[in-house]
This record gives structure tokens, C-alpha cells and sequence, in this order.
């Protein structure tokens, strides 16, 4: 805590009890805000515990770009391939696609990428002082992160994606097949290239990562309520009150920050943001018999490979089907088969697979402000595939906002008037 007291702004509730949910919380209550944190599950049940356990400080390389625009054909074709799209989703998809392509302009991508390492360069910073104040430090790695590429074609192909992060200044260190070796020998003969980027890191369990924060968060005076959210109450433009299948909870001021799930709640405002999700695919090797030395993500297949305390934990692609579909579990299956040729034969006893999904803004920005209307509602999601990078700078710029202080970071960018539907 900073010494404040622990009500003496006033109570925030925070709907969603992920990475940005719980990391919202922590800095809301140093900031001195009596908090309800309040999820329909577990708290880190979701994404927060499926994803790559990677931060990635360096991605500021937005999904939307003209060469993934040439591969939605193929997208629809091959429900194995790195990005797809089902058949069935793509009606429902198309305005978000609309918005998609609108984001793939190369003066829009440039402004994008400007603001995604205004958030990037303060991530780590951020949550350094919740690890501490949670005991937790050791949950995360500066340990930089490698990524290799099994072809120059592959390599030629990701020049793009370099450029963009040179421009942003993103310290990188570009590395042959010797140089890939000596940095992690698993790798020795497996990849003809490799870039690494020192800035980034990985959590060791993001499960536990978020659980400590969480605890601690609780241990502070803070209350955690499990029930699902039914309705947000309005009374002469603000909120009033939160309707949940646990009973109804008075409102001072609410964070929407439900990750995949926001845009529901968003609609019981009277208003719209373009929020789909990315479902994400998920192995994990528990006796996979190799342990890289640091995280590597392999460009020719888009697939993480993170060792943690669970196992080798193999994460990537990205599917477009919606929160109903049920999980294409064939496609974690085939995480294990991009990674081969550069691991060898690993073994895959007790291995598990999930689907989780990653709340996805066409223009691969978050939503973090004040909504339009009604007053007292703040909206912070759509992290997509940055959502444990971004989860504690996020918190901060809340809890800024909150306290009418001056941010830290311009949120101008990710404000929710950005989108028509929300003005």
C-alpha cells in the first residue's frame, strides 16, 4: 500500500478477474480506493492461465498488416493454418474484418505501432512494484526472448515485422545459425536464423503469477466476488448498480475489464466496440525431456515455446469462431508438429491441451478509458495476445484515471470513442 487509507478515494468495482483485472485492483488500491474485484469463475481461470506465459515487450507489430490480409483466403481453407477463420464465424466476422482491413493501412500500422510501445516500454517497470509488494519477483524472467525462423524465405518474409520494431527503437540483435547455437544449443542445426530481443521475458506460471497478485490484493483489504455479471443499472447517466447471479452490488465506479466477455457488458451501456476474440491453442508438455535455456517463438509456424514450472509449454495461432464454437483441439495437436523439426522428438506423456480466448480490437490496440456514457464506467480490454505483457501498465493508467492524476502514458489512442459505434 502507499499509505493511504484504504477507502479514502472512494470504491471501485472491477469486473474481471484476469492478468488486467486483478493487476487494475492492485494499483487502484494504492491508490487508495476501497476495491470489489468480481469474475463468473476462478480468479486467472481464463486466458490468464492458457496463453504463453511469454512479455513480450518488444511486439509492437500489429495483427492487421497487408501480407496477413493476402492469407484470409487461405484462412478459410485450412482450419489447421496459423490463422483461420471457420466458415461459419465469417458472417458474423465481417464488420469486424471491415475494421481489420481499415487497420492495415501503412500510415495506420506506423500510428499503431507508436502506440502499442508507448504501453510496451513501461510494462515491465509496471509490474515490478506490485511483484514486490506480492513477494513474487521470481515469477518473472528477464531472460529476453529468441525468435527463429527454419528458412531465409521465412526470415526475408518477417522483414516487415524488423523494421517496424527498429523504428520504434526496440533493441534487437540479429543472429546467424552459429549465433542462434551459442545463445540456446537446442536449437544448434535447426534454424538458419534468429533475432533476439533482450527487453522481453516470460513468467515461470502465469497461473501463479496471477494468484499471487490476487492474494496479496486480498490480503490488503481487498474482496473477491464470484458471480456472474447480469446487468449494469443506470440512473440519470451514471451507474448505479451491478446485477449479478450473486445479488446486486451498489456502484461508485466500475472497470470493465473482462477480457473476451467485455463487449457483452459494454452492450448493456447502449453501447458497441468492435471486440471479437482470437482463440488461442495451448500444449503443454510436463516430461517433454528438453528445457530451452530462454523462450523462443518459432515465425515460420507463429508457435511459442516457453519453458515453465507445468512443462515445455508450446502456444500459438489464432482462430476466428467466436465464444460458442466448441475448441478445434486438433490444432494444439499440431502445435506439437511445428515445433519438431526445431526440438527433435520430445516426449509427450501426461501432455495437456486448452483453447482460451484472447479478447481481440481490430487495430490490435486495447480499449482503456472512460466509456462515452454513462459516467463512472471505465473501460480496460481487447489486449488480445498482449494481455499479460500489457496486464500491470494497464492497472497503473486505471488507477490514474481514477485518481484524476496525470497519466503516465497518453491513453488518447485506446480510448473508446475511437470506434463509431461507441461515440
Amino acid at each position: 500500500m502507499n499509505g493511504r487509507s484504504a477507502a479514502s478515494n472512494g470504491h471501485v468495482t472491477v469486473v474481471g478477474a484476469g492478468a488486467v483485472g486483478v493487476c487494475c485492483a492492485l494499483y487502484l488500491q494504492r491508490e487508495g480506493f476501497a476495491v470489489r474485484l468480481i469474475d463468473r469463475g476462478a480468479i486467472g481461470g481464463e486466458a490468464s492461465r492458457s496463453n504463453a506465459a511469454l512479455i513480450c515487450t518488444d511486439d509492437c507489430v500489429p495483427l492487421a498488416s497487408p501480407a496477413v490480409l493476402r492469407r484470409v483466403p487461405g484462412m478459410l481453407v485450412d482450419p489447421l493454418s496459423p490463422l483461420a477463420i471457420r466458415w461459419s464465424y465469417l458472417p458474423a466476422l465481417t464488420p469486424w474484418l471491415y475494421q481489420f482491413i481499415r487497420a492495415s493501412a501503412p500510415g495506420r500500422i506506423e500510428q499503431i505501432s507508436i502506440a502499442l510501445m508507448s504501453l510496451l516500454d513501461g510494462a515491465l517497470d509496471a509490474y515490478r512494484c506490485l511483484l514486490a509488494e506480492a513477494d513474487a519477483t521470481d515469477l518473472i524472467s528477464n531472460s529476453g526472448l529468441l525468435y527463429i525462423y527454419g528458412s531465409e524465405r521465412a526470415f526475408g518474409a518477417d522483414q516487415f515485422a524488423m523494421d517496424l520494431r527498429r523504428r520504434r527503437g526496440v533493441q534487437f540483435e540479429v543472429l546467424d545459425q552459429r549465433g542462434v547455437a551459442e545463445l540456446e544449443p537446442i536449437l544448434a542445426g535447426r534454424s538458419v536464423r534468429g533475432v533476439y530481443c533482450p527487453g522481453s521475458g516470460f513468467t515461470s506460471n502465469p497461473h501463479r503469477l496471477v494468484g499471487a497478485l490476487a492474494a496479496h490484493f486480498l490480503r490488503a483489504g481487498g474482496e473477491f466476488v464470484s458471480a456472474d455479471v447480469l446487468g449494469i443499472e443506470v440512473v440519470d447517466n451514471r451507474v448505479t448498480s451491478l446485477l449479478t447471479t450473486g445479488g446486486l452490488y451498489p456502484l461508485d465506479r466500475v472497470v470493465v475489464a473482462a477480457g473476451a466477455w467485455s463487449r457483452t457488458i459494454v452492450q448493456q451501456l447502449g453501447l458497441d466496440i468492435p471486440l471479437d476474440t482470437e482463440r488461442g491453442y495451448l500444449m503443454v508438455l510436463p516430461n517433454a525431456g528438453v528445457q530451452p535455456r530462454l523462450p523462443f517463438l518459432v515465425v515460420d509456424r507463429h508457435i511459442g515455446v516457453t519453458p515453465t514450472e507445468d512443462g515445455l509449454r508450446l502456444a500459438g495461432g489464432v482462430e476466428f469462431a467466436g465464444l460458442r464454437a466448441k475448441p478445434n483441439l486438433k490444432r494444439a495437436d499440431a502445435l506439437l508438429r511445428g515445433v519438431i523439426p526445431f526440438l527433435g522428438d520430445v516426449g509427450t506423456r501426461g501432455a495437456a491441451r486448452w483453447m482460451s480466448f484472447r479478447p481481440s480490437m481490430p487495430d490490435s490496440m486495447p480499449v482503456i478509458g472512460w466509456a462515452p456514457r454513462p459516467r463512472g464506467a471505465f473501460f480496460a480490454f481487447g489486449h488480445g495476445h498482449l494481455g499479460l505483457t500489457l496486464a500491470a501498465i494497464t492497472g497503473r493508467l486505471v488507477a490514474e484515471a481514477m485518481a484524476g492524476r496525470r497519466a503516465s502514458v497518453d491513453i488518447t489512442p485506446f480510448r473508446p470513442g475511437r470506434w463509431h459505434g461507441a461515440v
